[in-house]
């Protein structure tokens, strides 16, 4: 399946609660992977949550973060059953769903990307290729 892929050599670790982090480019990349329901908006980095998970990583590993070289932040909502929602709306035409990958979207978004593309070009059929877990057909959410 397309969305399975992941690039090679390229740990991601868990540390207790939740938080992920992994290397990146002589540096550490971290995630608090969580999820926080929000109205559509341009997200933005908020610095209480910068620092909490600088003092996570801190507190479960023995790694020491001394400084952000950047933060970004995307929305981190989930549908009530954690499933992100991929494909096309089968009550609005037109309408496609790409939403709800949570605190996770670092480890997902490549593979969630690569499918949603196949689908809107028409490469996957939507059904045999998709798992129903994430279909917006399974009408378990909204977000």
């Amino acid at each position: 399946m397309p969305f399975t892929r992941r690039p090679k050599g390229i740990p991601v670790l868990s540390s207790r609660g939740g938080c992920q982090y992994r290397p990146e480019s002589g540096q550490v990349l971290i995630s608090p992977s969580e999820t926080e329901r929000s109205e559509p908006e341009d997200a933005r980095p908020r610095e209480v949550d910068v620092q909490r998970a600088i003092a996570h990583i801190g507190r479960s590993t023995t790694l020491t973060i001394t400084g952000v070289a950047r933060a970004w932040t995307g929305l981190r909502t989930e549908p009530a059953d954690g499933h992100p929602v991929v494909g096309f709306d089968p009550e609005a035409e037109g309408f496609f769903w790409l939403a709800g990958q949570g605190g996770y979207g670092f480890q997902t978004s490549a593979g969630i990307a690569e499918l949603a593309a196949g689908l809107i070009l028409g490469e996957h059929d939507g059904a045999g290729d998709v798992p129903a877990a994430l279909s917006p057909r399974r009408r378990t959410f909204p977000l």
